[in-house]
């Protein structure tokens, strides 16, 4: 009996402890590449975070049939009305998903993006599940992993050369856009 109260106790610690979510939390592995998903380009995911390049209207339909509840768009509005020809927010809406727009490039990528991409992945739990929940998007990816590269190094703690390196899983390449998530990670 004396050793039943004590035991309790390690194991509400435990249990408390692994609440937390640098303790246990998917975040913590790298992303990795999952099949191509009709009209959803350079597709990766971690836990119930998918990243990707501009999807097309029948990528946000199969997003949507998949479990995407929340799309998060890094495009600025310019780049968009060059180069895509629908109303994105209006379909991504329209098929019961919401829309979520973080305009970044490499000269304008800053902390704030990382306290909204916090924000929205917070305010859902983030737990992995079966269903994805987010998709990111810019272009090609590579603002996405920027982006996730610089979340991981604030908000996890990761090293500046782990961010990248699990920020590059997830779509990161180009130069700028890498010097950009370093000033931002050393901001």
């Amino acid at each position: 009996m004396r050793f039943v109260i004590p035991l309790l106790v390690l194991v509400a610690v435990v249990l408390t402890a692994c609440r937390r979510p640098g303790l246990y939390h998917p975040f913590v592995y790298p992303p990795r590449e999952i099949d191509n998903w009709e009209g959803v380009p350079r597709l990766s995911r971690i836990g119930n975070v998918l990243f990707a390049g501009q999807p097309t209207e029948e990528g946000f339909r199969v997003l949507a049939e998949r479990g995407v509840t929340v799309v998060i768009n890094l495009r600025p509005d310019a780049e968009m009305q060059r180069a895509v020809e629908f109303d994105e927010p209006a379909l991504v809406e329209s098929l019961g998903m919401e829309y979520v727009h973080i305009p970044m490039t490499p000269a304008t990528f800053s902390a704030d993006d990382v306290a909204r991409l916090k924000a929205m992945i917070y305010r859902s739990g983030a737990i992995p599940e079966e269903r994805f929940r987010f998709v990111i998007h810019c272009q090609s990816s590579n603002r996405c992993g920027a982006l996730w590269a610089a979340f991981l190094h604030d908000d996890y703690g990761f090293d500046e050369s782990k961010a990248i390196e699990y920020g590059k899983l997830a779509g990161l390449r180009s130069e700028s856009m890498i010097e950009a998530t370093k000033r931002v990670m050393n901001d």
